[in-house]
C-alpha cells in the first residue's frame, strides 16, 4: 500500500489509542490540587488535544527524525507540553499522562505501519 494510507491508518491509530488516554488520564489520575480546571474533561476535549498532539508529534517526527538523539526526545517532549498547554495541569501530571498516553499511541502507530505493509 501507498505511504499515505499508512500515515492515515497510523494517524487514526494514534488518535484511537490516545483518546481514551488522555480522557480517563487527566479525569481520574489527576487531583483537585494538580489540576486548575474550569470546567471537567470532556471526552471531547480528549479528542481535541489527542488530534493535536498527534499533529505536533509526527511534524517533529518528520522533521527531527533523523537526529539520533533529538529525533526521538523531542516528539513526546511536545506531546507533554501540549498537554501541559492545554489542560493547566502541573507537569508531574502533564508527564505521567503523557506518557500514559504517548507510549500506547506510537506502539499502535508502529503496528499500522507494519500491518499495512
Amino acid at each position: 500500500m501507498s505511504l499515505l494510507v499508512t500515515a492515515v491508518l497510523g494517524v487514526l491509530a494514534l488518535i484511537l489509542v490516545t483518546t481514551p488516554a488522555i480522557y480517563f488520564g487527566l479525569s481520574y489520575l489527576a487531583d483537585e490540587a494538580a489540576v486548575a480546571y474550569a470546567e471537567r474533561v470532556t471526552y471531547h476535549r480528549a479528542v481535541a488535544l489527542a488530534i493535536l498532539g498527534t499533529l505536533v508529534w509526527a511534524t517533529l517526527h518528520v522533521f527531527f527524525s533523523w537526529i539520533p538523539v533529538i529525533g526521538l526526545i523531542l516528539p513526546p517532549l511536545a506531546w507533554i507540553g501540549v498537554l501541559k498547554r492545554y489542560t493547566a495541569c502541573d507537569w508531574p501530571t502533564a508527564i505521567l499522562v503523557g506518557i500514559i498516553a504517548w507510549v500506547p499511541s506510537a506502539l499502535a502507530y508502529r503496528g499500522a505501519g507494519i500491518l499495512v505493509f
